[in-house]
């Protein structure tokens, strides 16, 4: 079970890898389709997720969320900006 502190730390973490893919990778318009950005995206999401309460993660479930994670944008950032969230009504 996570602290209220390391919950806090884990919501950083999440919020700044997003912004970070968006400003920096996600604008390419077919970016799934490139090995190289690819790989960029998946080393983005691997050395970000290192920053999160270590005490609360093993390496496995490390290696488990990347993936659950480079999963997640690449269901749901197609490219050029675009996001399946950007017309969902709240």
């Amino acid at each position: 079970m996570l602290s209220t502190s390391e919950i806090k730390e884990v919501k950083k973490v999440s919020v700044d890898l997003l912004t970070k893919l968006k400003d920096e990778k996600l604008k390419v318009d077919k970016w799934r389709e490139s090995r190289q950005i690819t790989a960029s995206v998946k080393n983005m999401i691997n050395d970000t997720l290192a920053y999160l309460p270590l005490q609360a993660y093993s390496d496995d479930d490390l290696t488990i969320k990347s993936v659950n994670v480079y999963q997640h944008i690449y269901m749901n950032y197609p490219g050029g900006g675009q996001n399946l969230y950007a017309n969902s009504i709240i």
